[in-house]
């Protein structure tokens, strides 16, 4: 190999260095490899970061566990959050060990779109239930002539009708995909003003919720119930942070908790690489960042 030869080489080598030196020195979505992180703070970077807010309320315990179940996901980038919808209590934090982000966030949107199937059909279901109900009535029930049963069998005959032509025509919410909302917090402050000892995290998330229309039969009220987009503005307030990291299965976690006291719980935490990393509250310095009001 001639000289000039050699010294490509030696440049490429030294170029491949130098790249995998920069890659190993950025942060993925699952890697937070600083010693402190907050979430306004790191949501702000260029790089994409994926956090769970998941929720101990059906869980045996009410920490923090691999059962406990995963109730949004948010993929945070440049101040903004995608906020996926989970709350089916079926996925866990068992579901995410090992997984790597593209897979997380694939697993995200079919969740999500699980829960916009599941919420449709169960209002479906729920109509088809009181109308199978009230024609159980109709048909094993015998009414005399008497005015007050007369009043109750043209009750029932009514409503049947009203809810079997609202079947007809039920609703149609079409699915809409999440996209990247602004982030913003505020912050309560002790008694000296320095040191922060609640976050509120503000995020904006489509949930479906239900929206009811009612039928007026002379003094009784016939209400249908469908879902409807909502585009909501969340409001969760933490009031601890993780000294260390806390490990479930294989993975560790740092981010935002309550006291349990016993009671449902709700968790903020994102993943991290680094055993020493410990979770900080954002500081009124950060964009975004407010004191909160009385």
């Amino acid at each position: 190999m001639n000289r000039y030869a050699k010294r490509l080489v030696h440049v490429a080598l030294l170029g491949t260095a130098i790249l995998s030196l920069s890659a190993c020195g950025k942060s993925g979505p699952n890697q937070v490899n600083e010693k402190t992180v907050s979430f306004i703070k790191d949501a702000q970077s260029p790089n994409q970061r994926i956090w769970f807010m998941a929720n101990s309320e059906h869980s045996d315990t009410y920490d923090l566990s691999k059962d406990t179940h995963i109730d949004q996901i948010l993929v945070t980038k440049n101040g903004m959050a995608t906020v996926y919808n989970t709350p089916t209590y079926t996925f866990l934090m068992r579901d995410i060990d090992g997984k790597s982000d593209k897979k997380i966030i694939s697993m995200a949107k079919a969740e999500d779109k699980k829960y916009y199937h599941e919420t449709i059909q169960k209002s479906k279901d729920d109509l088809q239930e009181r109308i199978d109900s009230d024609k159980g009535i109709l048909k094993n029930n015998t009414f005399t002539a008497n005015a007050d049963e007369r009043k109750d069998k043209q009750r029932l005959e009514s409503d049947i009708q009203h809810m079997l032509a609202f079947q007809a025509k039920f609703p149609v919410v079409k699915y809409e995909k999440p996209t990247a909302k602004p982030l913003r917090a505020s912050v309560v402050t002790d008694n000296s003003g320095n040191n922060v000892v609640q976050e509120n995290i503000v995020h904006q998330r489509i949930k479906l919720d239900d929206k009811v229309w009612s039928y007026k039969f002379k003094e009784h009220d016939l209400p249908f119930s469908y879902p409807e987009n909502m585009k909501l503005t969340m409001s969760n307030g933490f009031s601890q942070t993780y000294d260390s990291p806390v490990k479930i299965l294989s993975s560790m976690y740092v981010g935002y908790t309550n006291e349990t006291n016993n009671q449902p719980n709700i968790y903020l935490i994102t993943k991290t690489t680094n055993k020493d990393t410990k979770s900080v509250f954002d500081s009124l310095k950060t964009k975004k960042v407010t004191e909160a009001k009385d």
